[in-house]
Order: C-alpha cells, then structure tokens, then sequence
C-alpha cells in the first residue's frame, strides 16, 4: 500500500519491509486467502508479482462475512456438545454465536450501503 509500484517481487518485498524471505511468503499467502493481495506470473520467470486489487478491503471484508457464518455453525455444534442450555460455558458459546450470526447478517447490509458510497 505505500509503494508507487504496482506490484513487488516477493525479494523486493523482503528487501524493503527488512523481513526474511520465509516471512513475506507466509505472509503474501494469508493476504491473497483474504483477498487483499494478487499474484501476476512474470512472463519467461519462475517469479511472481504481488499487487494490491483495487477493492481490496471489500473482498476481504466480504471474505471474513463468510467466515463469520463458519463460526455461527462452530459454535452451534458446540453448543449441542454441551447438551445443557443453562451452563456458564453454553452462554459464553451461545452470546459468541449470536455475535457473529449479528456480524454475519450487517456484513452484507454494511457492503451494499459501501457500493452505493462508491457510485
């Protein structure tokens, strides 16, 4: 994001963050899995590019949407686990999974109300 390149080697993103090599490739991997980062080929090159996608926070932001559908269904296995609706330990689960059911459904209200920002 603060380079006026387009897209980075990963040995020029080592180099300029000051990270090892095995850092930037953990680290690119997670971002393309958010959406937040892609990989162009160079032609003729065993190499890879890295570039920021111009909507970059919507994808991620609508990739962790999903995610939070992945822990309402966790936490509701976890709460037929648990068999008892009273205990301590099925509050703790049933406020989380409410929690994230609530994320869950503003996410998608919140990245309309994003596009109609944009125009």
């Amino acid at each position: 994001m603060a380079s006026d390149d387009e897209a980075l080697t990963a040995a020029e993103l080592s180099e300029r963050l000051g990270v090892s090599p095995a850092a930037i490739s953990g680290g690119v991997r997670y971002l393309i899995q958010l959406g937040m980062l892609q990989r162009d080929p160079v032609p003729n090159s065993r190499r890879d590019r890295y570039r920021l996608p111009d909507d970059a926070w919507y994808q991620a932001s609508a990739i962790k949407g999903g995610l939070f559908k992945v822990i309402v269904d966790i936490a509701d296995g976890g709460m037929k686990a648990i068999g008892s609706e009273d205990s301590a330990s099925a509050a703790r689960i049933r406020e989380m999974r409410d929690f994230f059911a609530f994320m869950q459904a503003e996410m998608s209200t919140l990245m309309d109300k994003w596009e109609e920002t944009r125009g």
